[in-house]
Order: structure tokens, then sequence, then C-alpha cells
């Protein structure tokens, strides 16, 4: 396979956008679906592909660039009842969350869950290990380094495209969302029913609908540390030490970028951990946070109005401490996990 740039669409069909809010809707950017025309192969979940003319019109389920990632339903069904009616606070800041932007103060979380589901839906750079061999790894890392690809194309280049995000799948990725369409449901009639909110609420929610995926998150200025840390993300999911990852290309000249790498079940607290143990072990020292991802399906980031927080966990870099190379604390209990 030739090195060129492994683009991801949010085909087959495009999703059936039904806007809950009117932030969302005015937030939304130019590009709000791309289609999946003239791939070689269908979905899941990124192909091969060029960059499509047209998009199609909706019908019926579509599927979606990237790894079972939220704000798209992606190669699990149309994204039916994206709600993010929260009460966000301008400025909050971002090394909590998997917006792609970086920080933006003034933002609201509406804003910034319109920022995601644009990245989402736009064309992504992927390195596929089930696809391609993993010698042409270093070339394509070369390639697109993550300071240096930008969120909204060349504006001097008339044929470029924005880039969502930079993945890398592992060769045992196997996409799996559970239901998600039925756990937005179950959100809208939890939040009329006058039940409380609680975080063991959404673990029950996401327990029942297998919702069940999770990240670890990590937020680097653009240059050498965050181009490093993602080559060795990278070749950690290349070699079979952890499964799936992205990074988010560069938004702005003084934004973060952030890292996101997966893990299946946030409720196995040993696979998380393993997880924080390789990403460590690729040589990152920075702080990690854990979100699962039933609160970004659900649009539920900082300073919301159930004031619920949607960090698990976070990892701290120790040096000759544990056999993991960092401290992890449970954030709910404020407990160190061993």
């Amino acid at each position: 396979m030739g090195l060129g740039p492994v683009i991801g669409l949010p085909g087959p069909q495009c999703p059936d956008f039904k806007w809950t809010d009117n932030a969302l809707r005015k937030a939304w950017p130019r590009r709000a679906c791309l289609g999946a025309a003239r791939t070689r192969a269908p979905p899941p979940p990124c192909i091969n592909a060029r960059v499509p003319d047209a998009c199609p019109s909706p019908a019926g389920p579509g599927g979606a660039a990237g790894p079972l990632l939220p704000h798209q339903n992606s190669h699990f069904g149309p994204v039916a009842h994206y709600r993010c009616d929260l009460g966000g606070e301008p400025g909050e800041e971002l090394e909590e969350e998997d917006s792609p932007g970086g920080r933006e103060d003034g933002f609201t979380a509406e804003h910034l869950a319109a920022e995601a589901m644009a990245a989402d839906m736009d064309p992504w750079l992927v390195f596929d290990a089930r696809t391609t061999p993993a010698s042409e790894l270093d070339a394509w890392l070369a390639k697109y380094p993550p300071s240096q690809v930008t969120r909204y194309g060349d504006p001097s280049s008339p044929n470029s495209e924005p880039v969502g995000w930079i993945a890398a799948y592992g060769q045992g990725y196997i996409p799996n969302s559970g239901d998600v369409q039925g756990l937005q449901a179950a959100w809208e009639a939890l939040q009329t029913s006058g039940r409380p909110i609680t975080p063991g609420t959404l673990r029950q929610l996401a327990i029942t609908h297998h919702v069940l995926s999770g990240k670890w998150l990590m937020h680097l200025t653009p240059g050498f540390k965050l181009d490093h840390a993602w080559a060795g993300i990278a070749r950690a999911v290349v070699e079979g030490r952890l499964q799936v990852a992205k990074v988010s290309p560069r938004a702005k000249e003084d934004g973060r970028q952030v890292i996101c790498v997966y893990t299946d079940d946030f409720t196995d607290r040993l696979g998380v951990l393993e997880a924080d143990a390789a990403i460590r072990a690729a040589g990152v020292k920075c702080l990690l946070t854990y979100k699962p991802d039933v609160y970004t399906y659900l649009g539920i980031y900082r300073a919301n109005r159930w004031h619920l927080c949607p960090t698990l966990y976070e990892s701290r870099f120790q040096l000759g401490g544990s056999a993991r190379g960092s401290r992890v604390l449970d954030r709910a209990n404020n407990v160190e996990l061993t």
C-alpha cells in the first residue's frame, strides 16, 4: 500500500442529523458531511478511499470514520438525537476533554461538542495495521506529524481538505460501539423522568446499552514533544500493546492538541491500568485523564448542569515508582489505584 493519506470517511451514507440544540446548529461548520463515494470497500471503520465529490442523500443507517468514536454514530447507525444542552462556562479548561481544538476561551460546552462532532465527520488520516505493513509506519509518521497537519487544510492550496483526526488502528482492532441510539434514547427519558442523574446512573446506562469504551486523554502543545509522544503511541498500537489511538491535528497556533488512547471497557479497571502502563512505556510523561465514552456520546463535558465529573481517573508520571511508571488516582473516591 502506498504512503498517501488514508482518508476516513463518514460513509457509506451520511447520517441523518436531527438537531436538538440550537447552539450546535449555529456552531456546526461548513463541512457537515462528506459522504463515502468511491470507496474501494465498504466501511467500517476507515478504508483507503478518495475524498468524495458529494454527499449522498441521507438514507438509513450510516457508517463513520474512526474507531467507535463519540459524536458520530459512525459504523453503528445514524446520529439521531445528539443532545448537548449543557451549562458550559466560558473559558473552561480542556485538559480533561476530547475536543480536538485545544483550549477555546469563551466557548461553551455546546461549541466544544459541535467542534468535536465536526472533526469526527471530516476525513481522517489513518494508519491501519490490519491492512498496512508495520514497516511503513515510520514513513507515515514522518509524513504526517500532528504538529504540522492543520485541522482546516492549507488555505493556499485550492484542493486542500480539512483533517478531522490522525489515527492508528491495531491488528486486533474490532469496532464495537454498543447500542448508542438506545443509550441516547434512555438518556432523553431519564432527563424528563425527574430521577436523580448521578455517575452511578450513567454507569448503569452504559452497561445496559453496552457502550463501554473509554479513553486516556493527554494534552500537549504542538512541537517535538507532541510528535514524539504520538509516534510512541502509534508504534505501541501497531505492535499490539495498545488497540487504537487518535490525535487531533493542529487547529491554531497557541492551542494544545489532544491524544486519545482507547480501551474496550471502562469498567475493566485492570484493562484501563494496563493501557496506562503501555502509554508510559511508550515514553509519555504528561498528565493523563481517563474518560468513559458514555459521557462524550451524551455531550457531558466539564461545567455541566448536573455537576458530573466526566473523568474517572488521572495518571501522573512517577519515576522509579510503581511498575507502571505512574500513580493513578480514582477521582470520585480520591483513592490511589494499585
